[in-house]
């Protein structure tokens, strides 16, 4: 429709590299991140803030696949927040997110690096994610769904820097404030929260609060079809705490539990160019298939509603005072 070279298709490689890195997580996530930033650099040059949105979506790319060998997502991430810097004022929400990817990349490069080395990295992320912490509160207050996801990774930074009783209070505050935002207990933004709450607790030797924390998460995430790597992990973890503890009984109810999600919810099916690039669905047959969606949905409804109604019948039968039979009662006496 737009061609190779127009935004529209470098924002929709871009959204698809978002996708993979949440839901697919391989090489071909890596792959399309590459090519985008191909395409913005022959369109916008070597600097320009499309240019460093490219870079800051490899370095995730890179990360969320465990390319982690010859650190070009910290290259990245670090050309990416440079980038950002000369285009947004220090304040500006977007330039957090290229701030929140940056301690993410320093996080990754602390954990693979020698005990005389990983330090510096985590006291770097320490400082960004303040910063970050600082501008997310001001924009949006402490109350909201930007400054919590934030504080919950300067928990997770605190935690590597062995600053225990910081790291548990972020982590739980993010939590609750998460919940606050967003009623829904299915909520995923706040289920993470938790089993990252709940995995923290477990290694700090508090694995009874753990436990819960992971069984709320796990139990209140709806994955329609979907395989998400963080719900896998939090089962893993769980089945591990649970054993630990010595209640073998739960930590096989969940092993099986576990396998079943596994089996329902399937990582999706790897994706190609030829994919990606096709022509999209005539406007007529979109139209077709919404119809019969529309009425599947209606009929669903109307079997509801019907069942409803049955219900609401038979408690007003059930609720209904019986008729006193006066013959029997003389009989009786």
């Amino acid at each position: 429709m737009f061609g190779v070279y127009h935004p529209m298709y470098v924002l929709a490689l871009q959204q698809y590299v978002i996708f993979s890195n949440e839901f697919r997580r391989d090489e071909f996530g890596v792959e399309v991140a590459r090519v985008a930033l191909d395409i913005a650099e022959k369109m916008y040059g070597q600097h320009g803030l499309q240019v460093a949105e490219c870079h800051k979506l490899l370095a995730e790319a890179l990360m969320a696949n465990e390319v982690i060998h010859n650190e070009e997502y910290s290259q990245q991430a670090h050309t990416a927040f440079r980038m950002a810097m000369d285009h947004l004022p220090g304040q500006h929400p977007k330039l957090s997110l290229f701030r929140i990817t940056l301690v993410r990349s320093l996080i990754t490069k602390g954990d693979n690096s020698p005990e005389e080395t990983k330090m510096s990295s985590y006291v770097w992320a320490e400082k960004e994610v303040t910063m970050a912490m600082n501008d997310f509160g001001t924009l949006f207050g402490g109350l909201s769904i930007p400054s919590a996801q934030v504080l919950n990774l300067h928990g997770t930074v605190m935690a590597r820097l062995d600053k225990i009783e910081e790291s548990e209070k972020a982590l739980n505050d993010a939590a609750v404030k998460l919940k606050l935002c967003q009623q829904l207990k299915s909520s995923p933004l706040m289920n993470q929260a938790r089993a990252v709450l709940g995995m923290f607790l477990v290694e700090i030797d508090k694995p009874m609060q753990g436990i819960g924390f992971l069984k709320q998460a796990i139990e209140n995430t709806e994955t329609p079809d979907v395989y998400i790597a963080w719900v896998n992990e939090s089962y893993e973890g769980l089945v591990d705490a649970l054993i630990s503890v010595g209640n073998n009984k739960q930590a096989h109810e969940y092993k099986t539990k576990w396998i079943e999600w596994k089996n329902d919810n399937l990582p999706l099916q790897e994706n190609r160019w030829i994919d990606l690039n096709r022509e999209p669905e005539p406007w007529e047959k979109f139209m077709e298939d919404f119809q019969l969606w529309i009425k599947r949905v209606n009929k669903i409804k109307g079997g509801l509603k019907k069942l409803s109604m049955m219900e609401k019948t038979v408690q007003i039968k059930n609720s209904k005072p019986q008729a006193v039979d006066f013959a029997q009662i003389v009989a009786a006496k």
